[in-house]
């Protein structure tokens, strides 16, 4: 075979494996597109449900301001016919004050159905944004949650974040009746959300506070989506062995993807080793995440 001929193959064959590598790159690309799309799906259908929830609760508050309405107007005419029959003899001072209970209930009726279709709005709004792949829409829509959702998801998402807290700080922080909370609580127990302990302190479910570390999925992602997750990963684990163990998968994957990060790897395999022993500072941890993966990406 002349040397012609033995270029050309050579070239054709780097050619078919820059292609080969450009595929799989695509493919891991797709299936990041993917899983994304799965989840943004499952926060609007999630958001529909509080829509729907929302517009049921709207329609049951019409129908009470309808009875209101009804037994008001019955008392008031109940009122003309005894002035009628009795001009010189006033109205009774129980039916004037039936007549403005009920119109206070009516009055808060009304004001309830504009908060809840300002809730609506707004959580509909940040929903659509998310559909339509807005920029920061999922922080916009986590916020709008937090403002407007329904309770349980409100109490869920502030035990997921502070990890802890007391049916009274919840009720605080939502400006709400302790005894809503409670009911709140137990049913997002019953749901298998949250957990309260032998000290009446809600926390997460164990679902959410065990590490689930995507060793598989990390083997195909960057290294700065590999932080981006580990940070969250041990934000939520409970217990410093599963802080660890996030932590040795995070630096196995990375010792490989990083070719000149011998310092970083050594720094992060310390620090695991260090977790592995006894519990360290969260916040601090999380700090240093997001400094190793500044240093990966001036590496890269």
């Amino acid at each position: 075979m002349s040397d012609d001929m033995m270029t050309r193959l050579r070239e054709k064959t780097m050619q078919i494996a820059a292609l080969n590598q450009r595929i799989e790159t695509l493919q891991v690309q797709l299936s990041g597109s993917v899983k994304r799309a799965n989840k943004l799906s499952q926060q609007v259908h999630e958001l529909e449900e509080v829509i729907e929830q929302k517009n049921a609760e709207i329609q049951s508050l019409r129908e009470e301001l309808r009875r209101m309405q009804g037994a008001l107007q019955a008392m008031g005419q109940h009122v003309q016919d005894m002035r009628s029959d009795q001009p010189v003899v006033g109205a009774s001072p129980g039916f004037a004050h039936d007549c403005s209970q009920l119109q206070t209930e009516i009055d808060k009726a009304h004001a309830d159905i504009r908060e809840l279709k300002g809730r609506i709005e707004r959580l509909s709004a940040a929903a659509m944004d998310v559909v339509t792949g807005k920029e920061q829409a999922v922080d916009a829509l986590k916020k709008a949650l937090m403002e407007a959702g329904d309770p349980r998801f409100r109490i869920l998402a502030i035990v997921l974040q502070k990890r802890r807290a007391k049916v009274e700080d919840l009720a605080a922080m939502l400006v709400a009746d302790i005894s809503a909370v409670m009911e709140a609580v137990d049913k997002l127990q019953a749901e298998g959300e949250v957990e309260v302990d032998q000290n009446g302190v809600v926390i997460p479910a164990k679902k959410y506070r065990e590490a689930q570390v995507p060793v598989e999925k990390w083997q195909h992602s960057p290294p700065e989506q590999i932080f981006d997750e580990l940070e969250k990963i041990v934000a939520r684990a409970e217990g410093h062995e599963n802080v660890s163990k996030a932590l040795e998968a995070a630096v196995d994957i990375l010792e490989q993807k990083l070719a000149r990060g011998g310092a970083l790897i050594f720094e992060m395999r310390r620090t695991a080793n260090t977790w592995r022993s006894s519990q360290g500072d969260l916040e601090d941890l999380q700090y240093k995440i997001r400094q190793w993966k500044a240093r990966a990406q001036a590496l890269a």
